[in-house]
């Protein structure tokens, strides 16, 4: 299964392919931070889906790095005219506030879920996880 279908920068993208600047520190460095998530009911609203919980652990790591922030209503809109198409989303900010939404799939259509968590270890420094699963379509 490919994914022809991205938004990135503000604009809905049909294509396999992202044209992303050679120097751009997300690409040099990983300088992204993301979020993963399963929407449920069709709806960013619905409580399952969590919407607004997503957007304030981004806003969290996006203060910490001093960041730009992105767009909210932009990375809405983007968010929901992917979500008839996938029932998981991944977001992805750059430092400069460009967002990217897209899909976690592999060839044979299995879903990549990332799970993260920000917390403090028994010294009381700052540490984080992300956890990596998979769920294969039946």
């Amino acid at each position: 299964m490919t994914n022809n279908i991205f938004w990135y920068d503000g604009k809905l993208i049909h294509s396999q392919t992202l044209e992303i600047n050679i120097n751009d520190p997300g690409l040099l460095y990983g300088a992204t931070i993301f979020t993963t998530l399963r929407v449920d009911q069709n709806s960013l609203d619905s409580n399952l889906t969590n919407w607004q919980a997503h957007c304030d652990r981004l806003l969290f790591s996006l203060q910490t790095f001093a960041w730009q922030q992105p767009d909210w209503n932009r990375l809405r809109k983007g968010a929901q005219i992917l979500l008839p198409h996938f029932p998981v989303l991944r977001i992805t900010l750059f430092p400069d506030g460009r967002e990217w939404i897209t899909v976690n799939t592999d060839e044979k259509g299995s879903h990549f879920i990332f799970l993260e968590n920000l917390f403090l270890d028994a010294t009381g420094i700052q540490r984080f996880c992300v956890l990596r699963s998979t769920a294969t379509a039946i």
